[in-house]
C-alpha cells in the first residue's frame, strides 16, 4: 500500500509539472498571438492612413510618382496583413489545441490527487485498523496475565 501510495505521489509530481509546462506554452502562445494581432491592427491602421493619404497627393507637384509610390506600399501592407492574418489563424489552432491539452493534463492532475488520498486514507484506516488491533491483543496480554 505504501508502495502505491508513492507511486500515486510520483505520478501526481509530473502530471503538476506537465500541466505547467502545458500552461507556460499557453501563456507564450497567448502572448504572442496578442503581440501579433497588435502588430496587424498597427498595419490596418497605416494602409487606411496611407489610403486616406491618397487623396491629398492630387495637389502636389509629381501626384503620379507618389500615388504610384503609395500604392506600391499599400500592396504591400496587405500582403503583409495577409500573412499576419493567416498566422494568427495558425496560433489561434494551436491556442485552440493547448487549451485542450492543459483540460486533459488538469483532469491526469485531479484523478492522481484523487487515487493518492483515496491510498492515503485507506493507508491511515489499515494503520489505525493495524493499532487498534495491537491495542486489543495488548489488553487481552495483560487480562491473561492477570488471571
Amino acid at each position: 500500500m505504501r508502495d502505491r501510495l508513492r507511486l500515486w505521489r510520483e505520478l501526481l509530481g509530473k502530471a503538476g509539472k506537465t500541466l505547467n509546462e502545458t500552461r507556460q506554452e499557453l501563456i507564450r502562445s497567448e502572448r504572442g498571438r496578442k503581440e501579433l494581432a497588435a502588430k496587424k491592427e498597427m498595419l490596418v491602421k497605416m494602409k487606411a492612413d496611407y489610403s486616406e493619404s491618397l487623396r491629398s497627393f492630387s495637389t502636389t507637384e509629381d501626384p503620379a510618382r507618389k500615388v504610384s509610390v503609395t500604392l506600391n506600399f499599400i500592396k504591400h501592407l496587405e500582403q503583409t496583413i495577409t500573412v499576419i492574418s493567416e498566422q494568427l489563424e495558425e496560433m489561434n489552432k494551436e491556442q485552440a489545441f493547448l487549451k485542450r491539452r492543459h483540460n486533459d493534463d488538469f483532469r491526469e492532475l485531479k484523478k492522481f490527487e484523487s487515487l493518492e488520498a483515496r491510498t492515503r486514507v485507506a493507508l491511515e484506516r489499515a494503520e489505525e485498523m493495524r493499532e487498534n488491533k495491537d491495542r486489543d491483543l495488548q489488553i487481552l496480554s495483560r487480562l491473561s496475565r492477570k488471571s
